[in-house]
Parts: C-alpha cells; structure tokens; sequence
C-alpha cells in the first residue's frame, strides 16, 4: 500500500566528506554579509556568482544522546548537486526477515508502478512534486531532469492513483544519482 503524508521540508544527499547519504533539513550558508552597492550591473552579476561560489550548503541533522543527555544538531557539509527532497510518500521497499518495510519517495527516485517507470521532481513554478515516465526524461552531468521534447512530460501526483498500488505492483529501482542508467543522458 502506497502511504501519503503531508509537507515536503526533509531532505536527503551525499555527504561532502564521505560521499554517503544523509538525511535532515537543507541549509545554505553565506559566510559573509555581501554589500549591497553596486556601480554597475556587471559588478552584481559577478557579486553574485561570487556569492554562489562562496556558499556552504548543509543538511541539519540530530546528534546523538543517551536518554535525559543534550542533544545537539549537527550541520553536515553536503554536495548541493544531490539534495532531493522528500515527497513523503512511502511505498513498500526490500524485504527483510518475512516483511517489507516501506520505502520514503525522494526528489530522482525511480519507482516501478505496475508497468511505468516513474521518476520525481519538485517543480517550483508548479509548486510541487511532479511525475515524470522515465523514457520522456533525460539527465545531465549535474543531475538535472530534462524533458525529451517541448512538451512538458510532468505530471501532478494523482493521490488516489497512487493509493491503487500494492507491494507486487510497486518497486523503488533506485536514483538518478546512484543508477544514472535509469534515465538517458544528455
């Protein structure tokens, strides 16, 4: 049974230090107030790539303790190319001892549905998720889904569509970051 929650604000990406996936809350850091005079409009085009370059991107995190002990959160360094966001969909995943255990949905996961492979992408101008079938998609060196053609293959995520699929109709075939095979590529 495919499981749907609400909010989207929990990431997951590869750790800077050992390429492992993490999971927390997205936090980009500036290290520097940036002043906010300009001469030209060259000088802010080139501030602000400056700016990009200079930014620190984190996943915030949970330390740990023992019971009744602090708690601290820890920031670990991340590669932004790989920060995807939770859909907070849950699909069944492996098996493991006679049970399966279920699968959260992030932002490049490749998800069997009975017959369609569909990757997930978070389209900000359309202010959500989307679906895509992953032979209309492409992706580039920096994991960016692009579609095939002019027309957009994205598709809402019909919530009652997806409540129709059951363990044997749905399967996680991994991401576009670890099985890049899965999608063409540019």
């Amino acid at each position: 049974m495919v499981k749907i929650q609400q909010g989207f604000n929990f990431c997951k990406a590869k750790r800077l230090d050992n390429g492992k996936w993490t999971e927390g809350y997205y936090v980009k850091h500036l290290p520097y107030t940036p002043s906010p005079m300009y001469t030209s409009h060259e000088e802010l085009e080139e501030s602000l790539k400056q700016e990009e370059k200079d930014t620190i991107h984190y996943l915030a995190t949970e330390g740990f303790s023992d019971w009744n002990m602090p708690r601290d959160v820890e920031l670990v360094k991340i590669d932004k190319r790989t920060v995807r966001h939770c859909l907070d969909i849950e699909v069944p995943g492996e098996e493991f001892k006679g049970r399966r255990y279920p699968h959260t949905v992030y932002e490049g996961d490749v998800v069997l549905f009975k017959k369609y492979a569909k990757v997930f992408k978070f389209i900000p101008e359309e202010f959500g998720f989307r679906m895509a079938n992953t032979e209309n998609v492409q992706i580039d060196d920096d994991f960016n889904i692009i579609p095939k053609d002019p027309w957009s293959p994205w598709q809402a995520i019909d919530q009652s569509w997806l409540r129709e699929f059951t363990g044997e109709d749905t399967k996680v075939l991994g991401n576009i970051y670890d099985n890049p095979e899965l999608i063409e590529h540019v």
